[in-house]
Protein backbone atom coordinates (compact mmCIF):
# COMPACT_ATOMS: atom_id res chain seq x y z
CA UNK A 1 0.00 0.00 0.00
CA UNK A 2 1.35 3.45 -0.93
CA UNK A 3 2.27 5.88 1.86
CA UNK A 4 -0.48 8.38 0.92
CA UNK A 5 -3.12 5.65 0.83
CA UNK A 6 -2.02 4.45 4.28
CA UNK A 7 -2.24 8.00 5.66
CA UNK A 8 -5.75 8.58 4.25
CA UNK A 9 -7.08 5.25 5.53
CA UNK A 10 -5.52 6.04 8.91
CA UNK A 11 -7.34 9.39 8.98
CA UNK A 12 -10.61 7.62 8.14
CA UNK A 13 -10.10 5.27 11.10
CA UNK A 14 -9.19 8.21 13.35
CA UNK A 15 -12.40 9.94 12.24
CA UNK A 16 -14.58 7.08 13.44
CA UNK A 17 -12.53 6.59 16.60
CA UNK A 18 -13.01 10.28 17.40
CA UNK A 19 -16.73 10.07 16.66
CA UNK A 20 -17.26 7.03 18.90
CA UNK A 21 -15.15 8.48 21.73
CA UNK A 22 -16.67 11.97 21.27
CA UNK A 23 -13.06 13.13 21.19
CA UNK A 24 -13.52 16.67 19.94
CA UNK A 25 -9.81 17.46 20.17
CA UNK A 26 -8.94 14.49 17.96
CA UNK A 27 -11.65 15.39 15.44
CA UNK A 28 -10.60 19.04 15.41
CA UNK A 29 -7.04 17.98 14.65
CA UNK A 30 -7.87 15.83 11.61
CA UNK A 31 -10.58 18.01 10.04
CA UNK A 32 -9.75 21.00 7.84
CA UNK A 33 -10.94 24.32 9.26
CA UNK A 34 -13.44 24.64 6.39
CA UNK A 35 -14.61 21.01 6.71
CA UNK A 36 -18.21 20.33 5.64
CA UNK A 37 -20.22 17.22 6.51
CA UNK A 38 -23.19 16.42 4.29
CA UNK A 39 -25.54 14.01 6.08
CA UNK A 40 -27.54 11.33 4.28
CA UNK A 41 -30.55 13.67 4.59
CA UNK A 42 -28.70 16.33 2.60
CA UNK A 43 -28.22 18.58 5.65
CA UNK A 44 -24.80 20.25 5.58
CA UNK A 45 -22.87 21.09 8.74
CA UNK A 46 -19.68 23.03 9.18
CA UNK A 47 -16.91 21.65 11.36
CA UNK A 48 -17.99 23.86 14.28
CA UNK A 49 -21.66 22.87 13.96
CA UNK A 50 -20.92 19.15 13.79
CA UNK A 51 -18.50 19.20 16.72
CA UNK A 52 -21.06 21.18 18.75
CA UNK A 53 -23.72 18.54 17.98
CA UNK A 54 -21.37 15.79 19.20
CA UNK A 55 -20.49 17.83 22.30
CA UNK A 56 -24.11 18.52 23.28
CA UNK A 57 -25.18 14.89 22.66
CA UNK A 58 -27.40 15.59 19.65
CA UNK A 59 -25.20 13.14 17.76
CA UNK A 60 -23.86 10.10 19.58
CA UNK A 61 -21.82 7.41 17.86
CA UNK A 62 -21.52 4.02 19.59
CA UNK A 63 -19.76 1.69 17.14
CA UNK A 64 -18.70 1.24 13.55
CA UNK A 65 -18.13 -1.89 11.51
CA UNK A 66 -16.16 -1.35 8.33
CA UNK A 67 -17.32 -3.23 5.25
CA UNK A 68 -15.00 -1.67 2.67
CA UNK A 69 -12.64 1.26 2.12
CA UNK A 70 -10.99 2.35 -1.10
CA UNK A 71 -8.72 5.30 -1.85
CA UNK A 72 -8.97 7.01 -5.23
CA UNK A 73 -6.61 9.97 -5.58
CA UNK A 74 -7.36 12.46 -2.77
CA UNK A 75 -10.65 10.76 -1.86
CA UNK A 76 -11.72 7.68 0.07
CA UNK A 77 -15.00 5.83 -0.26
CA UNK A 78 -15.97 3.60 2.63
CA UNK A 79 -18.97 1.51 3.51
CA UNK A 80 -19.79 0.62 7.07
CA UNK A 81 -22.52 0.03 9.59
CA UNK A 82 -22.66 2.75 12.23
CA UNK A 83 -24.61 2.44 15.47
CA UNK A 84 -25.58 6.01 16.26
CA UNK A 85 -28.23 8.18 17.84
CA UNK A 86 -28.89 11.22 15.69
CA UNK A 87 -31.19 13.78 17.31
CA UNK A 88 -32.62 11.04 19.54
CA UNK A 89 -33.20 8.44 16.83
CA UNK A 90 -30.91 5.46 17.41
CA UNK A 91 -30.31 2.97 14.65
CA UNK A 92 -27.64 0.94 12.91
CA UNK A 93 -27.08 2.97 9.77
CA UNK A 94 -25.63 1.40 6.60
CA UNK A 95 -23.51 4.32 5.47
CA UNK A 96 -21.38 5.01 2.48
CA UNK A 97 -19.05 7.88 3.24
CA UNK A 98 -17.05 9.71 0.63
CA UNK A 99 -14.22 11.65 2.22
CA UNK A 100 -12.08 14.18 0.38
CA UNK A 101 -8.70 15.22 1.71
CA UNK A 102 -6.48 18.26 1.41
CA UNK A 103 -2.77 18.54 2.09
CA UNK A 104 -2.18 21.54 4.40
CA UNK A 105 0.92 22.59 6.29
CA UNK A 106 2.71 19.31 5.52
CA UNK A 107 -0.16 17.09 6.69
CA UNK A 108 -3.37 15.63 5.34
CA UNK A 109 -6.76 16.81 6.65
CA UNK A 110 -10.30 15.69 5.91
CA UNK A 111 -11.94 18.44 3.82
CA UNK A 112 -15.42 17.02 3.20
CA UNK A 113 -17.50 14.03 4.18
CA UNK A 114 -20.61 13.08 2.23
CA UNK A 115 -22.79 10.37 3.75
CA UNK A 116 -25.42 8.31 1.97
CA UNK A 117 -27.10 5.00 2.61
CA UNK A 118 -26.27 1.83 0.70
Amino acid sequence: MAEKETILINLYHQLYQGMINADLEQLDGILANDFILTHMTGVRQSKAEWLAAIKDGSMNYYSEQEAAAQVNGDALTCRNVVDASIYGMRSKWRLQMVLSFVHQAKEWKIKTAIASSY
